[in-house]
């Protein structure tokens, strides 16, 4: 939490890299009571609505698309105990799948950008913490803005952990044709962990449009015999830690 401009909470990547965070934590609502009330009254206070822009409000909640019909009454009851909505008056709840909001997020951000054209197909693949979602969908029109599934909603429980491990073999295999480099047996599996976050998580991830070429720093500690004692002199001699290269296709 940083405090210098009064409390601001970090999230996801915005957390800076030299501070201690939580990890691997994820809101999970299995019960009716695993929603604080305090939350929902938190917004409101935030918010400052009247009471007819209460009325008029439209919650919509998404979910991931491997999970079932059968857990929206449980995600109802959910939001009732919390007091988000009445338990006689679910007329302004919505529910959606994930990949289908990530659609329509990304399709609003293409329309004012004037990008998309009526007859465009859209692909999205939402990969989170636990799942991956994914849905094709064909624009109808733009104004007003009109959509159809052509491949409907799925999703799997594989987590982005998996692709990170796929980098993590890509950093192997690219690593593997550089002289001076460890083998893949001899490289600690941390350094490659601490690799992949670096520039898995926090430049492809965030940034990945697939037009761009991206920098990978290999630390020293990665290089062997005489090789690596060159590279620390000239590292050093730079007040650089670190060699660099490009992955390129």
């Amino acid at each position: 939490m940083d405090t210098t401009l009064g409390p601001t909470i970090h999230w996801g990547y915005g957390v800076p890299e030299d501070v201690d965070a939580f990890r691997l934590f994820k809101l999970l609502l299995l019960h009716p009571d695993d929603l604080e009330p305090g939350l929902w009254k938190h917004f409101l206070a935030r918010t400052q609505l009247s009471s007819a822009e209460r009325e008029q409000m439209r919650i919509v909640v998404s979910l991931p698309a491997s999970w079932p019909d059968t857990i929206l009454a449980t995600m109802k009851d959910i939001l009732v105990q919390a007091g988000i909505i009445g338990s006689r008056h679910g007329h302004n709840l919505q529910f959606v799948r994930e990949p289908q909001a990530a659609a329509l997020a990304m399709i609003y951000d293409a329309e004012v950008s004037g990008f998309l054209k009526a007859g465009d197909i859209v692909i999205v693949c939402d990969c989170g913490g636990a799942t991956i979602d994914c849905i094709t969908q064909q624009v109808i029109s733009i104004s007003p803005l009109r959509m159809r599934d052509i491949v409907p909603c799925e999703g799997r429980f594989s987590r982005i952990a998996m692709m990170e491990s796929g980098f993590i073999e890509l950093l192997k295999e690219k690593m593997a044709g550089i002289p001076g480099i460890r083998g893949a047996a001899d490289i600690p599996g941390v350094e490659l962990q601490q690799m992949a976050e670096k520039v898995w998580q926090k430049k492809i991830v965030k940034n990945f449009t697939g037009t761009e070429k991206y920098n990978v720093e290999i630390p020293r500690v990665l290089l062997c015999g005489q090789q690596d004692e060159r590279a620390d002199s000239e590292s050093e001699a730079k007040g650089e830690p670190y060699l660099h290269f490009m992955f390129r296709n």
